[in-house]
């Protein structure tokens, strides 16, 4: 980089997504197996933050999300 030139870097703002647990979200799910019907726990990556944890405040992600409450 020459004398002239600066270097910039930009700076994104993020927060922590409301939604998951460091981009994992668990669903509950239904389920049959033979003649035995139970439920469960399954893990999933967020739709959200896409599994990062994080939701960048100038993304589309976090004016569109959904209301809590």
């Amino acid at each position: 980089m020459s004398e002239g030139q600066q270097r910039t870097r930009s700076v994104a703002f993020k927060v922590p997504c409301p939604y998951c647990a460091d981009g994992v979200r668990y669903r509950v799910r239904m389920g049959v197996r033979g003649a035995v019907m139970g439920s469960g726990t399954v893990p999933e990556p967020c739709q959200w933050c896409i599994g990062h944890g994080w939701l960048p405040m100038h993304g589309t992600a976090w004016r569109d999300r959904p209301r809590l409450g």
